[in-house]
């Protein structure tokens, strides 16, 4: 789960590295920005899951529903570790 924008490192540039270890990962990216524009950046990646910020809580609990869906439909990227 990330931002879109950061001070360092835009979502986008932080997904796409994170793919390099894990080409599948699942991830959910949140955003205050123009949703179109932020899905534009992500055009080449698959399995993002976008939220508009400010977002309910309920919207996260659905995003992390369909991320947990994705590991499990494909055990083998599922997380080693889970940090809560």
């Amino acid at each position: 789960m990330t931002d879109q924008s950061m001070p360092d490192l835009q979502g986008h540039e932080l997904v796409a590295t994170a793919r390099t270890l894990r080409p599948n990962l699942p991830v959910i990216v949140m955003t205050g920005q123009n949703l179109y524009e932020t899905e534009k950046k992500f055009a080449d990646l698959d399995n993002i899951i976008f939220i508009r910020k400010p977002f309910e809580i309920s919207e996260l609990e659905t995003a992390l529903q369909q991320v947990a869906k994705a590991f499990s439909r494909d055990a083998k990227n599922a997380p080693q570790a889970v940090l809560l």
